[in-house]
């Protein structure tokens, strides 16, 4: 295993740690500034994961309207494609920036690279965790609509709750700053990707 490869197994390990409240996920993080661009290594690794998760949501949401005998038109391909990479990039870099201002208000701007390594690396180990078996076995044909639908509300709100897990955690903040800062940081996601697919649909790609 390359010295690369081993690093980023060890930050999933204590991102895995910090889930699970174990002793020891400090030690498996790199918290220098270079560990810090690093992290965002997790972007790229996580991108052709997350878009064979899009181009599957699109088959998905097509199957879902032949079930129930609704017709649904997905986006044309090209304008689809675009908002759903803007939006990926905006989900991984948007609180960031803004996380820079509202940790020197709170106080604990020395806590901002730390958490932000955490995050990024944690978004990696749940879209491999979390994120891919639904879907997968969906497109094997092993989980029904209904099924999958059900998984997937169940990891979005793991998603939510461990993003609140590791806020407390690396931020050093308590249980109710901590689900503020979640609550930004989703609406952030949310925001952006309304705003990225009104600008774009009202400005299609030649």
């Amino acid at each position: 295993m390359s010295a690369a490869s081993a690093d980023i197994m060890r930050s999933l390990e204590g991102s895995a740690r910090v889930i699970l409240r174990q002793p020891g996920a400090k030690a498996c993080f790199d918290v220098s500034e270079r560990g810090f661009w690093r992290s965002f290594v997790a972007m790229v690794i996580a991108a052709p994961i997350h878009f064979w998760l899009f181009l599957s949501l699109r088959q998905l949401l097509i199957d879902r309207g032949a079930a129930t005998g609704d017709t649904y038109t997905p986006v044309a391909f090209g304008p689809d494609f675009l908002i759903e990479t803007c939006t990926y990039v905006a989900s991984w870099t948007l609180f960031p920036i803004l996380l820079v201002f509202l940790t020197r208000w709170m106080n604990i701007a020395e806590h901002f690279a730390p958490y932000i390594i955490v995050r990024n690396w944690t978004f990696l180990l749940v879209y491999l965790v979390l994120d891919i078996p639904p879907m997968a076995l969906y497109n094997l044909g092993i989980l029904s609509l209904e099924s999958h639908t059900f998984l997937a509300l169940v990891s979005a709100i793991l998603n939510i709750w461990i993003l609140w897990l590791i806020a407390q955690a690396a931020l050093k903040v308590n249980g109710g700053q901590a689900f503020a800062l979640v609550t930004i940081d989703v609406f952030l996601i949310f925001f952006a990707r309304a705003l990225i697919t009104a600008l774009i649909l009202d400005n299609p790609p030649a």
